[in-house]
């Protein structure tokens, strides 16, 4: 019985692997979002910018990869420089279908503690700044069918370097059938 577990358990984790693509190849964030980003509602205005997330759809079968890109936008009258593509630059957070954070994978737990290099992108006033795709069942165990909530956020210290606060996403849900 316990071979049996830890043979599902094996070919669970390889199945995600696969679907997923390499875990060093950086993914284009210019492909991911089908979604008409007009349509896509961005999280509240702090300081002047905002950020939203955006899905490819709503629902998704099991072990099918949810790419997902997170927009920052600059309403300002001055340009925002922003820091992409960094470990850190922002954080998920992933509510299952039974209301509780979803663990981290294995692959997301060496992800949060991996360096990348990040670059500083300049936002002119209107101007949209996609990160890279995330690939979040990637990071988070979505495993179990019904609904997930997901939230992107990210410090921001806008004109005062001193004084920080949080961008908060829209929430986004995703149904895994």
């Amino acid at each position: 019985m316990r071979a049996t577990s830890c043979l599902v358990i094996l070919v669970v984790a390889c199945a995600v692997a696969i679907c997923a693509g390499s875990p060093g190849r950086a993914q284009s964030a210019t492909t991911v979002p089908t979604t008409t980003p007009t349509t896509t509602p961005w999280g509240p205005t702090v300081d002047g910018v905002r950020i939203r997330l955006v899905t490819e759809k709503a629902d998704y079968r099991p072990l099918e990869p949810i790419s997902s890109v997170v927009d920052f936008q600059n309403l300002r009258s001055s340009d925002e420089e922003i820091l992409v593509a960094f470990k850190g630059s922002y954080d998920f957070e992933v509510k299952g279908p039974n209301g509780k954070d979803c663990p981290l994978t294995l692959w997301g737990q060496d992800y949060v503690y991996r360096n990348t290099d990040g670059e500083v992108r300049t936002a002119k006033p209107g101007d949209v700044v996609s990160e890279r795709e995330q690939v979040l069942n990637r990071l988070f165990d979505m495993t179990l069918p019904g609904n997930y909530t997901v939230t992107a956020r990210r410090g921001w210290t806008g004109t005062d370097p001193t004084k920080s606060t949080e961008l908060v996403s829209n929430p986004v849900t995703i149904t895994i059938k």
